[in-house]
């Protein structure tokens, strides 16, 4: 596990991960990190200390998905917050040529903003996991939050489970569980409609 530890001053929280090794600040990946532009990654700032380095991630105003979910239950609304962040997240990456294994995916650093409604993730440079095994141990951890009254949440993570464990594992997958649940409740499911959902799907997708 990361060495981590929390920071405020007057106006900001951090949360500061502790790399081991040197980082290469001329790296590409650094720079992007460092440059803040990926949207759903915390706001940071990288500072190196005896040949080792720290991030400076700003978690002002955010909460953590293990703290916020700790007593509470996950709802539909909730699912598709985190599926869908982690959605997003991984187009980032592939927009802005990021190995997703950087991505940190445990729930300690997934943060929320409740206002935005919105999911942030920590990056960290040299920190190589595969994203599959990271997406599932993510869906493990939230089975068991999931609010079982929710019928939507029941077939929303449960559906994300069961993709994110096949072999052939893809974002697609994924993607088409958010989408189809959403639509679901919108529309009266005839045949025909269901055509037409199909269509819309692909356009907007």
């Amino acid at each position: 596990s990361m060495r981590t530890e929390y920071k405020r001053d007057m106006n900001h929280n951090y949360l500061i991960v502790c790399g081991e090794n040197e980082i290469n600040t001329d790296s590409y990946q650094v720079r992007m990190l460092a440059g803040n532009v990926i949207p759903s990654l915390l706001k940071c700032r990288i500072q190196g200390m005896d040949g080792r380095f720290l991030i400076y991630f700003d978690i002002t105003s955010k909460q953590a998905v293990n703290v916020l979910y700790e007593e509470k239950k996950m709802g539909v609304e909730d699912l598709r917050l985190i599926f869908g962040g982690f959605v997003k997240a991984m187009e980032d990456a592939a927009e802005y040529l990021i190995n997703p294994g950087q991505f940190i995916m445990s729930p300690e650093y997934i943060y929320t903003d409740i206002e935005k409604r919105q999911i942030y993730f920590c990056m960290m440079p040299g920190y190589e996991k595969d994203i599959k095994e990271q997406f599932q141990l993510l869906t493990e951890y939230i089975l068991p939050k999931i609010d079982h009254q929710d019928q939507d949440a029941v077939i929303l993570g449960y559906g994300v489970y069961k993709r994110a464990m096949e072999d052939s594992f893809h974002l697609e997958h994924i993607k088409e569980e958010l989408y189809r649940k959403q639509n679901n409740k919108e529309e009266i499911k005839t045949e025909t409609e269901k055509d037409s959902r199909e269509i819309s799907v692909q356009e907007t997708g």
